[in-house]
């Protein structure tokens, strides 16, 4: 018989279902201490990704400290030895970043969803709509800014913009085939351009943003929630993004209007390349 502490459906996007998910994995678990903590992490891991295919996953005992986006969190009670049990933490969220600080393996947490492992119980979890896994990036520290491009071989890349027009503002991004940065690209029309918000603008820091493009091309954007406070350089990669082809990094950039258009002065923020 398993002890089972009532499940508190705090995670809306999981839906009713999860309470029995939770019971009926719990129910199933007949061994004993390690094995039984370590197969009711994995387990409830796996099947909880699968019932929330948009969100990482994290279920954990053991101490951690994490900055993670639309966060939500769930207690469960795993039955080991009886009558103990072991509580846990399931937490469902965007992306962000995760550092253990107690004890590993999988009798004491357990993660799924689309992430970078940098080792030492440092993890980076990215959006699970992001195609390409962006490479490892170092977790006190972020990566230098990147070297100059050579101005004969561009490539392409986005600048995320808020515009303003007679004191409306409004956040879109703007595409450009052959990406100059510098103020390489000012006073050039992008080569395509889609708004992410019209009433005002977007909070780009801490969260993930999304725009489809007139070709259909998807676009997410995923930025810390402290890549705009004082003291990060301009130049200094704050987050990631990535369309269908390829993983980019988000930079800071001087903020500045890039181009006017119809009457709008549009400023760039950041941009990603």
């Amino acid at each position: 018989m398993a002890l089972v502490v009532p499940f508190v459906d705090t995670c809306v996007y999981i839906g009713q279902a999860v309470g029995a998910l939770i019971l009926g994995l719990v129910e199933g678990i007949d061994d004993r201490d390690h094995n039984a903590e370590a197969q009711f992490t994995q387990n409830m891991c796996d099947q909880l990704r699968a019932a929330c295919p948009s969100k990482n996953i994290l279920i954990i005992h053991t101490a951690y400290t994490a900055d993670f986006t639309n966060e939500q969190q769930a207690h469960v009670e795993c039955p080991i030895t009886w009558p103990r049990t072991q509580g846990y933490t399931c937490v469902g969220f965007d992306a962000g970043t995760f550092q253990l600080h107690g004890d590993g393996g999988f009798e004491n947490y357990c993660y799924n969803g689309n992430y970078t492992n940098h080792g030492g119980g440092s993890v980076t979890f990215y959006p699970i709509d992001l195609v390409a896994t962006p490479p490892p990036t170092p977790t006190v520290q972020l990566p230098p800014p990147p070297p100059p491009q050579s101005p004969s071989h561009p490539a392409d890349g986005v600048y995320l913009v808020n515009s303003l027009k007679a004191g409306r503002w409004s956040s879109g991004l703007a595409y450009y085939k052959q990406m100059r940065r510098s103020g390489g690209n000012d006073g050039q029309q992008p080569d395509a351009y889609v708004d992410i918000k019209t009433d005002g603008t977007v909070t780009w820091e801490g969260g993930v943003q999304r725009g489809v493009f007139p070709d259909g091309d998807r676009f997410s954007t995923w930025l810390g929630a402290a890549a705009d406070v004082a003291g990060v350089e301009t130049f200094r990669q704050v987050g990631w993004a990535a369309n269908a082809y390829r993983a980019m990094g988000v930079y800071k950039d001087r903020v500045r209007v890039l181009y006017e258009v119809g009457g709008w002065a549009v400023y760039t923020v950041y941009y990603c390349t």
